[in-house]
């Protein structure tokens, strides 16, 4: 487990974690807090990459 700040540091992380690794992101629902839409959107972003995955069948 990594403590970060979601606006800043999910990128990096997950592009350092292992290839063989299950990256989990877990989070409290903390978006809601985080005022500006640029911020939002910054999170937002990285994790979009993680869309195909849950797709499979």
């Amino acid at each position: 487990m990594i403590k970060g700040d979601l606006r800043n540091d999910l990128g990096r992380l997950a592009d350092a974690a292992p290839k063989e690794a299950t990256l989990v992101v877990f989070h409290t629902a903390v978006l809601s807090y985080v005022v500006a839409q640029a911020d939002r959107d910054g999170f937002c972003a990285p994790c979009a990459i993680f869309v195909p995955l849950l797709d499979r069948k």
